[in-house]
């Protein structure tokens, strides 16, 4: 199952090279307890290379994540 998930949150990564996406959109895909392994899937297992930025929006830490594509330049999380 997990192999899917994996796949699934891919997918969303590579819809959307360069976009930051939040945290919360990969925890409806592959859940609360296992949004993390799966995105550290797509890194190590797929050569995904994913970014993340964090910052304070109305009293909350946000967590993005953006999917370079590899050879682009601007893989700072700024």
């Amino acid at each position: 199952m997990s192999q899917n998930l994996r796949d699934q949150v891919a997918e969303l990564f590579r819809a959307h090279p360069n976009e930051w996406i939040d945290a919360r959109a990969i925890v409806e895909i592959a859940g609360f307890g296992g949004w993390r392994t799966r995105k550290n899937e797509c890194e190590h297992q797929l050569g995904i290379k994913i970014v993340n930025r964090q910052s304070r929006r109305n009293g909350y830490t946000v967590s993005e994540y953006k999917f370079v594509p590899l050879g682009q330049a601007g893989v700072e999380a700024a």
